[in-house]
C-alpha cells in the first residue's frame, strides 16, 4: 500500500523544463494535501488513524492513483522528465541505482541515485482545494405530476501533480514541473434527505480520482505549447481575482473600490489587491483561480499551484509534505519536508477577472403558465503579464482578453457566456440570494473550464448551449 501522507504544502520554484536526461530518475512519492481546513475530505482519507468509510475511500484513492502511474508507465512514463519509468517501490529504485554502479546501503537511496544518476525527482499529487455547492431544484414527478424538490450537491476539488527536485543536501524542495486539474462530482437527493458521511466521502473520492487522473495526463504535455516563442518552457501562475461589475457583487460581497487597477498590476503582479470582504467570496474566488489554473494546464502550459486565501498561514512560508515509496519505511528523505511557494518564480502571471453577469427568464415550454426557466450568465476574462528581474515588479506585456476598444470599454459578447439553468415554480417566489450566487458561480466556472481549449487553438470555446439541470423540467 502507498504511504498515507498526513500533511502537505504547496511549493514552488521556477521554472524551465529541461530536456529529459538519460539517467534522470523520477520516484513516485504518493499523495498529500494542504491542511485539514482547506482539504478536510482528503485529510480524513489520508490520516494515519483513518477508520471506517474514510479508511475505505482513502485506500481506494491510493490504489487508484498507483494504478494510474502503472498505466502511465505502460504508455512510456513521463519522457519530458525522465527516460526511465516512474519508480514506485524501494526495490525498483535500488535496482536502478545498482545498475548505475551504486552499492546498496541503509538510508542511502537518494544519495546513491544522486551520485550515479544525473538528477533525482519526486512525483506527488497535492490536494489543494475542496468545496461543495448545494442547489435546491424543483421538478415534476414523471408518474404523478406532483411538484417535488431535490438538492443537487456539486463537490469540487483541486489537485496539482508536482515533480520536485530531491537533493538531500538542500533545505528546500524546488518544483521542476507541475500541472493542475479540477474534479467535480454531483450528488442529487430529495430535498428532505441529507447525504450520509459515506455518500459525501464517496463523492469527494470520485472527484479527487478525476482530478488526479487529469493532472497526471496534463503533466505529460506540460510545456508543449508555443515553444517557438519560448513561453512553453516557463512556469505560469494565477495570482489574483477581480470583479468588474455589480450583478453578483452583492451576492459575493466583493468591494469594487478595492479591485486592482491597471496601475496596481503594472506595479506588482504578485501582490494583487483583495476585494473580497467575506469567506464565501474568497472561497468562490479560489474556486475560479483553481479552475483557471486547470485550464492553463489543459492548454499545455506548465503551471504552479495558484495563490489563494484558502491556504492557511503565510502563503510565502510554504506547506509541509512527506514523500514515500512502497517499502520505504524511512520515506524518501526521512523527515517532513518544507517547500516554498513564491509567485516570483513564475515567469507569467494571470489574474482571473469576472467581467459580467446577467439573468434571463423565459416561459417553460412544457408548463408556460406556471414554470419559468431562469438562466444565469457569467463572463470571465483575464489579465496576463510577463515578469522579469525580481519576478513581481518588473512587469511587461500586460494584456487582458478581450482587449478594450478605442474608448477604453470592453464589450460583453453574449456568445461567449457560460451559463447554468434553474427552473422554479412562480408561486414559490424568487430564489434566495445563496441560490443565485451559486448559479452565477457555476456559470462562471463553466466558462473558466473552456478557456483552456480557446488558448490551445484547437477548437472554439465561444459557442455552446445551456443545459438544464438533471431532473428539472
Amino acid at each position: 500500500m502507498l504511504w498515507k501522507i498526513s500533511r502537505a504544502i504547496c511549493a514552488v520554484a521556477i521554472v524551465c523544463c529541461p530536456a529529459a536526461a538519460e539517467d534522470d530518475i523520477l520516484l513516485f512519492g504518493g499523495l498529500s494535501y494542504v491542511d485539514d481546513v482547506t482539504t478536510p475530505a482528503m485529510a480524513a482519507m489520508l490520516a494515519g488513524d483513518a477508520q471506517d468509510q474514510a479508511l475505505k475511500h482513502g485506500d481506494a484513492v491510493i490504489e487508484y492513483t498507483a494504478g494510474l502511474v502503472d498505466q502511465q508507465n505502460l504508455s512510456g512514463g513521463l519522457p519530458n522528465i525522465s527516460d526511465h519509468k516512474i519508480v514506485q517501490t524501494e526495490e525498483e529504485a535500488w535496482a536502478i541505482a545498482t545498475e548505475l554502479g551504486a552499492s546498496r546501503g541503509a538510508g542511502q537511496l537518494i544519495s546513491a541515485l544522486q551520485l550515479y544518476g544525473d538528477n533525482v525527482y519526486g512525483l506527488m499529487f497535492l490536494a489543494n482545494y475542496e468545496d461543495v455547492i448545494v442547489q435546491t431544484l424543483s421538478y415534476s414527478d414523471s408518474a404523478t405530476g406532483e411538484r417535488k424538490s431535490a438538492k443537487k450537491r456539486t463537490y469540487i476539488v483541486g489537485v496539482s501533480a508536482l515533480t520536485l527536485e530531491l537533493d538531500p543536501n538542500s533545505n528546500y524542495r524546488r518544483i521542476l514541473l507541475s500541472s493542475s486539474d479540477l474534479g467535480r462530482r454531483e450528488l442529487s437527493l430529495p430535498a428532505e434527505v441529507e447525504p450520509t458521511e459515506a455518500q459525501k466521502t464517496s463523492a469527494y473520492r470520485q472527484a479527487y480520482q478525476k482530478a488526479i487522473s487529469g493532472s497526471l495526463s496534463k503533466l505529460r504535455k506540460a510545456g508543449d505549447l508555443d515553444t517557438s516563442q519560448g513561453r512553453g518552457a516557463l512556469n505560469h501562475m494565477v495570482t489574483g481575482f477581480a470583479m468588474m461589475e455589480n450583478a453578483p457583487i452583492g451576492l459575493l460581497n466583493y468591494d469594487l473600490a478595492s479591485k486592482p487597477s491597471a496601475a496596481d498590476l503594472q506595479a506588482n503582479m504578485c501582490t494583487v489587491p483583495d476585494g473580497c470582504t467575506t469567506i464565501i467570496c474568497r472561497k468562490r474566488a479560489a474556486m475560479l483561480m483553481h479552475g483557471f489554473t486547470s485550464s492553463l494546464s489543459e492548454a499545455g502550459l506548465p503551471v504552479l499551484p495558484p495563490i489563494t486565501a484558502e491556504y492557511t498561514g503565510d502563503l510565502v512560508a510554504g506547506i509541509e509534505l512527506k514523500l514515500g515509496l512502497f517499502g520505504d519505511e524511512a520515506r524518501l528523505l526521512g523527515d517532513t519536508q518544507s517547500i516554498l511557494l513564491d509567485p516570483a518564480d513564475a515567469a507569467t502571471k494571470w489574474i482571473v477577472v469576472w467581467r459580467g453577469s446577467e439573468m434571463k427568464d423565459s416561459p417553460n415550454e412544457a408548463y408556460p403558465d406556471i414554470i419559468t426557466d431562469r438562466r444565469f450568465y457569467s463572463q470571465i476574462g483575464y489579465v496576463r503579464a510577463g515578469t522579469g528581474f525580481d519576478g513581481c515588479t518588473d512587469v511587461y506585456d500586460l494584456q487582458r482578453d478581450p482587449p478594450p476598444d478605442s474608448t477604453g470599454n470592453v464589450e460583453v459578447d453574449s456568445n461567449s457566456l457560460g451559463c447554468s439553468v434553474e427552473n422554479f415554480v412562480n408561486s414559490q417566489g424568487e430564489p434566495g440570494r445563496g441560490v443565485e450566487r451559486d448559479h452565477y458561480t457555476l456559470a462562471a466556472l463553466d466558462h473558466v473550464n473552456k478557456i483552456g481549449a480557446k488558448l490551445r487553438h484547437e477548437r472554439s470555446s465561444d459557442s455552446f448551449t445551456c443545459k438544464p439541470f438533471a431532473g428539472a423540467d
